[in-house]
């Protein structure tokens, strides 16, 4: 499993809720050289129940809004377990909950300069498999226990999704998990999902609730053919993917959930061109993609002039190295392939960065000309 969410679906901050329009003429007034005061937000906002309008997120004012998040999971292990360092344990529900709200305190806090106004909420399989059972894989559904799972809905997310609305966040919810390497129409884990949202749907606490989005699965990779073969990212794969998530949207309509719904693509959510031809169908749909910096970048194990970049603790290119990353990704988009890497080289040759195209500066221009002077063949050309 790739570690960890920007998501987002990426998206970024600000919700301003307001039907209210100043009509006011204006009147000019005497230049004033005070400093403008510092604008204050109010914080936490209002979640008013959002709808999928094009590319944008929508209240019922019809304001554009953006979410800026991060991803949460319920899971003591990936809370500090993992380092030994454990803010609970044995499946204490009354200390998952006292930490995670402890938690989305600090990222509602206005004064801790967060804004946070959503989380991407995990149903961790720590709550929904048998208790007790060790060394499977989160793409591993052999021990996921319905029972379980509803307790978990009601005990764990449910008093996190409501406390959330409290701090002024938006939850989009996702199922246990993530997908196994392949997935199929009508194959097990198709079943599962089906099982997992047709319950979720139903639910009353969760089904049109104003604050609450799904995504219907996390980070598909592969997909599989009628003909048995296995890939991700041509048009034949993305026709299966649509026969894989259209059922499982029908299904949440047919329950009467409006919830608005994102859609994974392939490759652990990084492909989606296929859908632009064949889209999932329906209202309040929306596409979850996931940006990792190592798409883009050397990684752990990843090769740079003929040697394994190791961004570890003690390795080649890692801490305590002087300059060494601190996020285990060096960017190689646009690097300059003569600097050396080994920390703690340091160079002093100029670089170029690429922060805006040329190609962007020509249709600003022509943007411009259409505007003020309309459309003409010199305009067109640009």
């Amino acid at each position: 499993m790739k570690l960890y969410k920007i998501l987002s679906i990426q998206f970024a901050f600000l919700l301003f809720f307001s039907c209210s329009k100043d009509d006011t003429p204006k009147t000019s007034s005497p230049k004033d050289d005070t400093p403008p005061a510092e604008e204050t937000i109010s914080w936490p906002l209002s979640t008013p129940k959002l709808k999928v309008v094009g590319k944008y997120l929508k209240d019922p004012c019809g304001n554009i809004v953006k979410l800026h998040g991060v991803a949460m999971t319920p899971s003591p292990w990936f809370n500090g377990g993992a380092v030994e360092e454990w803010r609970w344990n044995n499946y204490d529900v009354a200390g998952c909950l006292t930490y995670n709200k402890a938690v989305m305190n600090k990222l509602s806090d206005a004064k801790q300069g967060w804004y946070l106004n959503y989380v991407r909420l995990h149903i961790d399989p720590y709550w929904t498999n048998n208790p007790g059972v060790s060394g499977i894989q989160e793409n591993d559904i052999s021990q996921f226990n319905f029972e379980r799972f509803k307790s978990a809905i009601d005990n764990v997310i449910l008093p996190l999704i409501t406390y959330a609305k409290s701090k002024g966040m938006y939850i989009i919810l996702r199922p246990p998990g993530v997908c196994p390497e392949e997935i199929a129409v009508g194959d097990a884990y198709h079943d599962y999902l089906k099982l997992v949202w047709d319950y979720i749907s139903k639910h009353s606490s969760l089904k049109n609730s104003d604050h609450v989005m799904f995504e219907l699965a996390n980070e598909p990779i592969r997909v599989k053919l009628p003909d048995n073969s296995v890939g991700a990212n041509t048009q034949a794969h993305f026709d299966q993917l649509k026969l894989f998530f259209q059922p499982i949207v029908n299904m949440i309509r047919a329950n009467g959930a409006n919830n608005i719904l994102w859609i994974p693509g392939s490759g652990w959510q990084s492909q989606y061109k296929g859908y632009a031809v064949n889209p999932i169908e329906g209202e309040n749909i929306g596409y979850a993609v996931h940006i990792y910096p190592g798409y883009w970048g050397l990684y752990n194990g990843s090769t740079w002039k003929g040697q394994t970049v190791e961004v570890f603790q003690g390795g080649r290119n890692g801490a305590p190295l002087q300059y060494a990353t601190k996020t285990s990704y060096y960017l190689k988009k646009y690097m300059d392939e003569s600097i050396n890497l080994q920390a703690p080289n340091v160079t002093s040759k100029e670089h170029t960065w690429v922060l805006f195209r040329y190609a962007e500066v020509l249709l600003n221009y022509a943007e411009a000309m259409n505007e003020i002077y309309g459309p003409d063949n010199g305009v067109l050309l640009h």
